[in-house]
């Protein structure tokens, strides 16, 4: 303490005006609290810290095959674009009345219709995250059925009067 009040008197004549005012102790605890953290955090200081270089994986990598099967699309573009039809001569048929309804454009299949633009025709999992995207609104609201097919057209027009 002698030290402290040393400095005070040598800084004291380089101020203009010079106060010193007691703090009662309620007004003082949280400065009271943080210097007893400090303090006792003195001896946390030094830390040594380890650092190992690893020549290779601990932990094995998790490897997903990923499988790239045929889904509802794809006989309609191997129909339109190469002309192969399925041996069965009903599923044939079938195919070729159902095709006429659809166009592909740079390997990507799209469905015509006469009120929209082309649709693109998405796979079953694409589907269903749009689907999960569509139907999460704030805190799960119901929208009404317009709203949720323009969404699902990406002509949301909700704001609009």
């Amino acid at each position: 303490m002698i030290q402290y009040l040393q400095q005070i008197t040598d800084l004291r004549t380089k101020f203009h005006h010079f106060q010193i005012i007691q703090i009662p102790r309620e007004e003082n605890a949280k400065a009271d609290s943080l210097s007893k953290l400090a303090s006792s955090l003195e001896d946390c200081r030094v830390r040594h810290i380890t650092i190992h270089y690893l020549s290779e994986a601990r932990t094995p990598l998790a490897v997903q095959p990923i499988t790239i099967g045929e889904d509802w699309r794809t006989p309609i573009i191997k129909w339109i674009e190469e002309g192969l039809l399925p041996e069965n001569r009903w599923e044939a048929a079938r195919l070729k009345t159902r095709a006429t309804r659809f166009i592909v454009q740079e390997h990507i299949l799209y469905k015509k219709s006469y009120t929209h633009p082309l649709l693109q025709c998405l796979s079953t999992e694409k589907g269903i995250h749009i689907l999960e995207e569509i139907h999460s609104g704030c805190c799960g609201a119901h929208a009404g059925k317009r709203i949720m097919a323009n969404k699902a057209f990406g002509q949301d027009t909700s704001d609009q009067p």
